[in-house]
């Protein structure tokens, strides 16, 4: 491989991990159009791209008109987020013409607005998910309770070794 002959594995691996996700080095297109976008991104002092998992099987779903679970709308929102970040600049050239053929939906801002930046959806966000959360709260804890119960009866005190609940998943 032509990287282990130039003896810049040690290079392309510091370029990889700037990257959001794995990927290739190699970019697909005209290398003069990429390096005159590179060479305009220059110019700006851009915050790193946050972290994402791969999205493959998420938009496989989506094609299909899946349901995504809660973590893989954070990754889209993530980045919804950073292309939101980005034409707040005021790019030139092909760098413009790039960003502005990204059109975020204003309708996606109040998706945006309801995660916190753990992932996690905010409480007061949806009167219905507040109610579901605060009914798995109880339920939860009516388990342990009972269980507590159960753990403390004089009849399974002989076979126990200790009285400790862990709960898996919560």
């Amino acid at each position: 491989m032509i990287i282990k002959k130039l003896d810049i594995v040690n290079h392309i691996e510091q370029l990889q991990s700037l990257f959001c996700r794995e990927k290739d080095i190699k970019l697909d297109g005209d290398i003069n159009i990429h390096h005159t976008i590179i060479r305009e991104l220059e110019e700006f002092n851009l915050k790193t791209p946050p972290a994402l998992s791969v999205l493959n099987g998420p938009l496989n779903y989506l094609q299909k008109q899946g349901t995504l679970k809660i973590y893989e709308i954070y990754e889209f929102i993530k980045i919804i987020t950073y292309f939101q970040y980005l034409k707040k600049f005021s790019f030139t050239g092909k760098l413009a013409t790039w960003i502005d053929k990204v059109i975020i939906p204003k309708e996606l801002d109040v998706i945006i607005d309801a995660f916190n930046d753990k992932g996690e959806i905010l409480h007061g966000f949806s009167e219905d998910l507040d109610r579901v959360n605060s009914n798995l709260y109880n339920n939860r804890d009516a388990i342990k309770q009972k269980l507590y119960g159960v753990i403390n009866s004089k009849g399974l005190q002989p076979y126990l070794v200790d009285h400790q609940i862990h709960l898996v998943h919560g």
